[in-house]
C-alpha cells in the first residue's frame, strides 16, 4: 500500500515540473526541504542518485536559486531556500528576459534590413481547407499597410460567416489603414454597398457585371494573396516586385471603374 507521505511527494514533483525543473532537480530539492540540509554524500543516500550526476542537478537548482551552499572547512553543505523564495526567482528571470528582449528589439531593425538583402527568393505559403484559408485572411489583414482586394461576396459568404467577416474587417481597423475593394457585381455586391457599418475604414467599387471571379485577391505591403474558393485553398507570396506590381494593376482598375 502506498503511504499518504508518497503520494503527496509525488504530488508536489508534479506541481514542481511546471516551474521548469527537471525531474531529478525536483527530487533533489524535495530531499533538502526534508532533510534541511546535508553533503553531497547525504543527498546522494537520501534521493537514491548516483554521486557522478548528482552535481549537474545541483547546478540547475544553484542557478535558479532554489538552494545556497554554505562551507564548514572543506565540507560543502547544500541548503534549500525558503520555498517563498522561489517567487522571487521567477521575478528576477522575468526581469532578465524583458532586458533580453529589449536588446533583440533594438537589433530587429537591422536584423531585418540584413535579411531582407539577402533574401531575394520569393516565399510561398499555401494552405487549404476552410480554416486554413481564413487563417490566410488573418495574416494577410494583419497589416500596417492599406490593403487592396478583388472581393467575390456570394463565394466569400457561402464558405465563411458575417461574423468571421466582421472579425477580419476588425483587425484592419484596429491598425488604422484602408481597405480598398473592388467587388464583383452581385445581389451580395450590392448589399454590402448599402451597409455604412465599415466607412470610415472601407472604400467599396463594384466591377463591371462581366468580370466574374471564383476567387480573392489581396495585396498589402510585401505580400499577395490568391484564394480559390472551387478548390478551397490559397497561397500567399511575399516578394515585394510581385505585390507592387498588383498593387500598381489594382489602383488603375480603381482609377477606371
Amino acid at each position: 500500500m502506498v503511504s499518504k507521505y508518497v503520494v503527496r511527494m509525488e504530488n508536489l514533483e508534479k506541481k514542481l515540473l511546471k516551474v521548469g525543473l527537471s525531474e531529478k532537480a525536483i527530487t533533489v530539492y524535495l530531499v533538502l526541504l526534508a532533510i534541511g540540509k546535508g553533503n553531497v554524500s547525504a543527498i546522494a543516500r537520501k534521493s537514491g542518485l548516483k554521486r557522478t550526476s548528482l552535481y549537474q542537478y545541483l547546478d540547475e537548482l544553484l542557478q535558479r536559486d532554489f538552494l545556497y551552499q554554505t562551507v564548514k572547512g572543506k565540507r560543502v553543505e547544500y541548503v534549500a531556500a525558503n520555498p517563498r523564495k522561489l517567487l522571487s526567482s521567477f521575478e528576477k528571470e522575468k526581469r532578465e528576459l524583458e532586458h533580453r528582449k529589449a536588446g533583440v528589439e533594438v537589433a530587429i531593425p537591422e536584423l531585418e534590413a540584413l535579411y531582407l538583402k539577402s533574401f531575394r527568393k520569393p516565399q510561398v505559403t499555401f494552405y487549404e481547407g476552410r480554416d486554413r484559408i481564413l487563417e490566410a485572411y488573418r495574416e494577410i489583414v494583419e497589416t500596417n499597410q492599406d490593403v487592396y482586394s478583388i472581393f467575390t461576396p456570394e463565394h466569400f459568404f457561402a464558405t465563411f460567416s458575417k461574423k468571421e467577416n466582421h472579425e477580419l474587417l476588425g483587425i484592419i481597423e484596429k491598425h488604422g489603414v484602408k481597405l480598398n475593394n473592388l467587388i464583383e457585381k452581385s445581389g451580395a455586391a450590392i448589399d454590402r454597398l448599402k451597409m455604412r457599418n465599415y466607412d470610415t475604414f472601407v472604400r467599396s467599387k463594384i466591377l463591371p457585371e462581366e468580370l466574374k471571379f471564383a476567387s480573392d485577391l489581396l495585396v498589402t505591403g510585401d505580400r499577395l494573396m490568391l484564394v480559390s474558393f472551387e478548390n478551397l485553398v490559397a497561397v500567399i507570396i511575399t516578394d515585394h516586385a510581385i505585390a507592387d506590381m498588383q498593387r500598381r494593376f489594382l489602383r488603375f482598375i480603381w482609377k477606371n471603374v
